[in-house]
């Protein structure tokens, strides 16, 4: 096991962003995050696992602890059953089922992150979230222990789980994920990948962690569709989807290009938070807060993170 001092975090995440770990170690089998965590253990130290590091921003102080990074990704695919590490790139998971004419991934086409990621966190897109395919999932407590759990156990929400919002230090780590796909044509799943990836061409290009905040989504969607200023075709499309991007409130609130240090609202999507290759992490939260405040003032709304920040 080759655990490295002072790596620095920002080279592991989108953003580019975070200070350094006390210590940081690359895992390639159960075994190996059993060996890692044991060793945090003994050392008295917090561990922290990380996978594709697309929706966590870390702090400019680094992480007091040991980072366990996941890459085991191997891909299995019997008849409409998928099994899929926990490391495995996403959109490699999208591509190589489409291949196999397994439909119900397609629509996550272009969302960064690894498997393990979109599991904890219910990653989705155009109308599709992980949570749809979810089965079950192979995890290992905090003891050592590896046991299956299913749909249920995770509680799945919108852009949340168990796994995401666990209550102590005791966290699980995802290992392994079972999924239930459809049967379909390769052809027009292939095409569908690239319907969905030329969409999202428009999405900001740069550091970031992609979506700052959740949409809205839920009982209050039918009161801000009554309260605020939407177009008819707006209520129409919202109302049908039963949710409010929360890009409308920021674009709305006149955010657009709002800097703080090195960190800005994008142009092209105002629910894209930015590092112009200056930013600190302290720039981003400032950010985000001043967000929340404005949206709040002006539209009456409590937006929500959706990126993880480890402070």
């Amino acid at each position: 096991m080759d655990i490295k001092q002072n790596e620095l975090l920002a080279k592991h995440t989108s953003f580019r962003l975070g200070g350094p770990a006390k210590f940081f170690v690359i895992v390639n089998s159960a075994d190996e995050i059993r060996e890692a965590m044991n060793w945090a253990k003994e050392k008295t130290l917090k561990y922290f696992i990380l996978g594709g590091g697309s929706n966590v921003l870390f702090s400019d102080a680094g992480f007091d602890g040991l980072v366990i990074k996941i890459t085991f990704s191997n891909i299995s695919i019997e008849d409409e059953n998928v099994s899929v590490g926990a490391g495995a790139p996403l959109f490699s998971l999208i591509k190589k089922t489409a291949e196999a004419g397994l439909s119900g991934l397609e629509n996550l086409s272009g969302i960064p992150g690894t498997a393990g990621g979109a599991a904890c966190n219910n990653a989705g897109a155009y109308g599709t979230s992980f949570s749809d395919i979810f089965k079950s999932a192979e995890i290992m407590s905090a003891d050592g222990k590896i046991q299956t759990v299913d749909k249920n156990w995770m509680q799945y929400d919108y852009r949340a789980s168990k796994m995401k919002f666990w209550s102590d230090g005791a966290k699980p780590i995802m290992l392994k994920i079972f999924l239930t796909l459809k049967k379909n044509n390769p052809e027009i799943l292939n095409e569908k990948i690239k319907e969905i990836l030329m969409q999202r061409i428009k999405t900001p290009k740069g550091f970031s962690a992609g979506s700052a905040f959740k949409n809205i989504k839920g009982a209050a969607v039918a009161e801000f569709l009554e309260k605020h200023n939407f177009s008819p075709d707006e209520k129409n499309l919202f109302s049908s989807r039963g949710a409010i991007p929360a890009a409308w409130f920021i674009e709305h609130a006149e955010l657009k290009g709002k800097h703080m240090g090195g960190a800005y609202v994008a142009e092209e999507h105002a629910n894209y938070i930015m590092n112009d290759g200056t930013a600190k992490s302290d720039d981003v939260i400032m950010l985000i807060s001043f967000i929340k405040q404005q949206v709040r003032d002006k539209f009456g709304v409590q937006l929500e993170e959706e990126i993880e920040m480890v402070f």
